[in-house]
């Protein structure tokens, strides 16, 4: 697939036809598709420490996801994170510093959330 252009699909599967059109969208970078789910993805290459993706490939495999998609989940949340960073800077510089009664109270309803969820 080059630029914008659709790519159509058909084969037979097990007696049947399916067909399959693609597009990649602009702003993308490589068309991924698995059986009948398509989307966009920005492909990446990454290094790191051996120790580091040995942990990173036995973290994947317990929570039975592919090594990409629990970089995804990391990297989102660590963005995640950043913004709530840079929020809590704006709301400290509107309104003061959080006193220690009202993290321990946030902290306590997270706990609550985390547990529910469980």
């Amino acid at each position: 697939m080059r630029g914008d252009r659709q790519v159509e699909h058909r084969w037979d599967h097990g007696g049947q036809i399916i067909g399959l059109s693609l597009r990649l969208l602009p702003g993308t970078h490589t068309p991924v598709c698995d059986t009948l789910i398509c989307m966009n993805v920005d492909r990446l290459s990454v290094t790191m420490d051996p120790e580091l993706g040995k942990s990173v490939r036995d973290a994947a495999a317990k929570a039975g996801v592919s090594v990409s998609n629990w970089l995804g989940a990391a990297a989102a949340d660590h963005l995640r994170n950043q913004r709530l960073g840079s929020a809590l800077d704006i709301w400290e510089a509107d309104f003061g510093p959080l006193t220690e009664n009202e993290l321990d109270d946030a902290a306590t309803e997270l706990i609550g959330v985390h547990q529910k969820r469980a």
